[in-house]
Formats: structure tokens, sequence, C-alpha cells
């Protein structure tokens, strides 16, 4: 697992390769916040066969060093084992450095030689030699220290961006609704706006308990069902089924979701209730060619004859429909005459792509 380019590691790797002179150099950094060890970079010389820099030895001698912190050095032609068992055609001589900052182990430097007579195994030097190193590792913890600093700043300031943006959105909805305020009481509208807000909430919320910048799906729509179900009145009562595999989203696609979510199941319970008897409501998403599909599927009357979505659509399905084409780009779909069948299909979006949005106020009926 690395953290890409972005990190600046794999630059740092390929001058010390360079400026040492040495066949491989690799360097694992502890992500404090997740609790892993990260390969954040490797540099190889060209000669080396391809493949070999997913060596399995290199992350034996790192997780070695946040064992035991102490360099550890074994010239490929000595007899003498090394404290780390290595495969069979391991034949490489390296040295493996512990970084730490203010006493704390951060990670490894690992660097390799085809060569056992290379610099730093000179035995006349080798105490000046290993001196050197270790500088070298420590300016790799100071480096990894700044990196993890300017990573916490950046976060906060994505926080904001998010907030930011998920607040010009509330603004959006409330300027749809008070468009639309002689269509339905304003306790209704208030009570539609205030659940739309929750689900934005939701997301905050679980991408401040889970990975930071993605959010679990699953987890997130059986907390949208859970606030839905939650303001239920008297039987008859609704049955809510979550199925799928975990599927992780941008916060982008979660929030725009989270409402799509919420617009959908609010209405596939009130369709279900319709009924004298208690209805069923299914929640199911899948993930395949870089495509997600959610589809919310209800047991009640079904669609009404020549139902247009353009022309006969409530504020809620307006909602999912601008969210699901303008933000995910994607395609929301209606059907169904004995029951109503949701469907919304979109793209997952790419690290990096993660924005914000405002809705447009257009009209509709309610």
């Amino acid at each position: 697992m690395s953290t890409g380019v972005r990190s600046g590691y794999p630059e740092v790797a390929r001058q010390l390769r360079t400026l040492l002179d040495v066949a491989a150099v690799s360097v694992w950094i502890v992500d404090r916040t997740h609790r892993i060890l990260v390969k954040e970079a490797m540099d190889v010389v060209p000669e080396l066969e391809p493949g070999w820099a997913e060596l399995e030895a290199d992350e034996k001698l790192a997780r070695w060093q946040l064992e035991h912190g102490r360099p550890l050095v074994c010239p490929a032609r000595e007899q003498t084992p090394c404290a780390v068992s290595l495969p069979e055609n391991f034949d490489l001589s390296f040295v493996s450095l512990p970084v730490e900052h203010k006493g704390e182990r951060r990670g490894a430097l690992n660097l390799y030689s085809r060569d056992g007579s290379e610099w730093f195994f000179q035995r006349r030097d080798q105490a000046r030699n290993m001196q050197f190193l270790r500088s070298l590792a420590g300016q790799m913890a100071i480096f990894a220290e700044n990196r993890s600093l300017e990573g916490i700043s950046t976060f906060y300031k994505e926080i904001h961006h998010r907030v930011k943006n998920n607040l010009q959105t509330v603004a959006g909805l409330l300027r749809m609704q008070i468009r639309r305020l002689d269509r339905l009481s304003a306790e209704q509208a208030l009570e539609d706006s205030i659940n739309r807000i929750l689900s934005i909430a939701l997301v905050h919320d679980t991408l401040a308990q889970g990975e930071i910048g993605m959010v679990d799906f699953g987890q997130l729509v059986s907390r949208i069902v859970s606030l839905q179900t939650a303001e239920m009145p008297s039987p008859p009562q609704v049955t809510v089924e979550i199925v799928g595999p975990t599927v992780m989203l941008t916060s982008r696609e979660a929030t725009s979701l989270a409402l799509v979510v919420n617009e959908l199941v609010q209405n596939a319970i009130q369709h279900s209730r319709s009924g004298s008897e208690g209805g069923r409501v299914h929640v199911g998403v899948q993930q395949a060619d870089e495509r997600i599909e959610v589809a919310v599927i209800d047991d009640g009357a079904g669609l009404p004859d020549g139902f247009d979505i353009g022309r006969d659509a409530n504020l809620g399905l307006t909602i999912v429909a601008t969210l699901v084409e303008d933000e995910l780009k994607g395609e929301f779909v209606l059907s169904g005459s004995h029951g109503t069948v949701a469907r919304v299909v979109f793209p997952a979006l790419q690290d990096g792509e993660d924005g914000g949005y405002e809705l447009p106020d257009t009209d509709c009926r309610r």
C-alpha cells in the first residue's frame, strides 16, 4: 500500500539511490492514523529483474525494524545467519535502518546492493559509514514528520471545504422548498428539510468514525434507514432490508447519495405503508466495472398510469434526478406497476475528483 507520488517519498528514494550508488532503496513509514505500515516508495536500478520491487524480504525487514529498532547489516557472501529469515534465492547485500523521531519508531529505510564489497560494507570505515547512514535515516524521519503535519493541515482544509459546499447544498434545498410551500403544509416542509439536512450530517459523522475521506455506503444507508423508521407512526410497520457488498465512497459521492437514498427510502416507506398490512422495502447495492448501482424497491401499488418523472415528480424525486444527473453523472430510472423500483447507476469517482456543488432551483410538483 502506498500514498502515491504526491507524498514526495518516491523522489527522495530515487535521490538516495543515486547518491549512495546502491541497487535499490525502499522507504516504509507507519501511518499513525490507521496504524498500518506503508511502503511509501521503492527505487530500483533498471538492471534488476522485473518484479524485484515486490520482494517478500523487503516487508520482512521493515517489520523487523518496527519490532527491534536497530541497524541490520547483512553482506550477501557472509556465512553468518541473518536475523531475518530470507528466501533461499535472496542474494543481495543490504542495510536496514530504523526511521525514528523523538524516540518513536516511524518506519524503516532499506538499502540493497548487488555486490557486498560496495562502500558501506568496507570494514575499515564501517563505523563512520554507519554513522552517516543513520544520519540519513534521521533526516528521513524528519521528512516523514513534516509530511504528516502537512497532511493534517490539508485534512482540516478539506473538512472546511466540505462543510462550505454542504452548507451551500442545504441553502439550495431550502430555496427549492420555499418555492413550493403552497403545495404542502409548513410542518411537512420543515420535516422534509430536517431529514435532508440530517442525511448530510450523517455523512460527516460517518467520515469522522472511519477512513479519512471515505464512507462505507452500507453503514450510511443503515443509519439513513434508522432515521426514517424512527419517525414511523403506529402500525402498519415497514420492514427495510439492506443487501450488497461493502462499497467505499468519496465524500462527494456519499453526500449526493445520502440525499438520494433519503428521498427514495422515504417514498418507498410511504408507498409500502399505503396498505392495511405492513410492507417491505429492499435497498440493494452492486459495484462492477467501475460503476455503482443502487436499487430501492417497495411492494406498494406502483406508479400511476402515464407517470412521467419530468412532469409528475414531487420535490424529493426532482432532487434525486438532479443529483444523479448533475453530480453523480449517472442515470435515474423509476419503473413498476406492482411495487416501485427506483434504480440509480453512476460511475465511481476516482481519487482527487471530490468537489462541491449547489442544487439548481428548478420547478417541480410536490
